[in-house]
């Protein structure tokens, strides 16, 4: 069928008045069409042959669609796997040049995972992506192993497990909710660092024979444990909150650490207890209540540095720093305290440069 070059003006007579149906905008649009088929073709959908070529680089034989390499899929439905472990089972190639993710959709997931080495775990939400585990671990990462854990939340409910069990070479956690009766991160080997993440029951343990973490921007909430506990290693805390409701916020026994920019709450019991460490404290809040005391050092090893902070024991207590033993060696400069600092400890800086006003709270 041969079409006009042109579409002309065409004149309408009836019982009215004679009407013209100019041609300018009609022709507007063929020359458009025609544009389009000289680029496209008479059939742009494709012929049947292109489109299963297409198909083809995009829906598995099984008719899901594909996804990107190095990535899988977990979910209730239309997911790769119903699984997070069959998911991460399926991973045989992962490297330190081929990372592998595996993005967990919405839903609880009733398992113990154990993750691979370069292989990261991704949900959509830590609100809406759940591991709930009853038998073991939420979360285990192997030995040697290099793996991060994002937008997910995970509960160990068993005692003595944890939410987060980190026995590898690195751990990045990031935007999660963590809940352990064990502990709700058990740093025992490796290197860790936690961003803005929520833990409560457990707490945090870094007992590694060695290793650094660090913690930034977090809350830490636990009712009958230390929030925060530093056995060996190297822990840094920064921009985060540690509250514990019955017993001390910080349990310090070896290794070293720095608290800074931080606020650390005993609600009904001395803040912190340090035993053979030298931690450093700046910029922060300490604050006990119910007890006597912010910092409790029990041995003569126990050396700590406090510069910028405030210390309030509520009720007030005669000190608000106080050693078991004498000449420990306690520095503390420009600091606001609601009480003196203990006979026992030597205060290296002098009261000159702090504030001790018992109207501090």
């Amino acid at each position: 069928m041969a079409y006009p070059a042109t579409i002309n003006a065409l004149t309408v007579k009836s019982d009215g008045p004679t009407q013209i149906i100019y041609a300018a905008y009609p022709n507007a649009i063929r020359t458009a069409l025609l544009d389009l088929v000289t680029v496209l073709g008479n059939a742009p959908q494709g012929n049947k042959a292109s489109l299963e070529e297409r198909l083809d680089v995009r829906i598995d034989d099984d008719g899901k669609l594909k996804h990107p390499s190095q990535f899988v899929t977990v979910g209730k439905t239309n997911a790769d796997y119903t699984t997070i472990q069959a998911a991460i089972d399926a991973i045989s190639d992962a490297a330190e040049d081929k990372r592998y993710t595996a993005l967990v959709n919405p839903g609880k997931y009733d398992e113990a995972v154990t993750l691979k080495d370069y292989v990261d775990l991704v949900g959509v939400s830590p609100y809406s992506t759940i591991i709930a585990c009853t038998t073991h671990h939420a979360i285990t990462i192997p030995a040697n192993a290099h793996c991060s854990i994002k937008s997910i939340q995970a509960t160990a409910s068993l005692s003595m497990r944890n939410a987060i069990d980190m026995g590898g070479t690195s751990l990045l956690v990031q935007g999660c909710i963590l809940d352990g009766v064990g502990q709700s991160i058990e740093i025992d080997a490796g290197d860790a660092v936690i961003f803005h993440s929520q833990l409560s029951t457990g707490g945090f343990k870094h007992r590694g024979s060695a290793g650094t973490s660090r913690l930034f921007g977090c809350l830490i909430s636990t009712p009958s444990r230390a929030a925060l506990t530093v056995q060996t290693g190297t822990v840094y805390i920064n921009n985060s909150t540690l509250l514990s409701d019955s017993t001390f916020a910080i349990v310090a026994t070896g290794g070293t650490f720095e608290f800074a920019c931080s606020t650390a709450i005993s609600a009904n019991y001395d803040c912190i207890e340090l035993t053979d460490v030298s931690p450093k404290f700046s910029n922060s809040i300490l604050k006990s209540g119910g007890a006597t005391e912010v910092i409790g050092l029990v041995t003569t090893d126990s050396n700590p540095t406090l510069t910028n902070c405030k210390l309030v024991a509520l009720p007030q207590g005669p000190s608000v720093i106080t050693a078991a033993a004498e000449n420990t060696n306690v520095k503390v400069a420009l600091c606001a305290m609601n009480g003196a600092i203990g006979g026992n400890c030597n205060n290296l800086i002098g009261t000159p440069y702090n504030v001790i006003d018992p109207d501090i709270d």
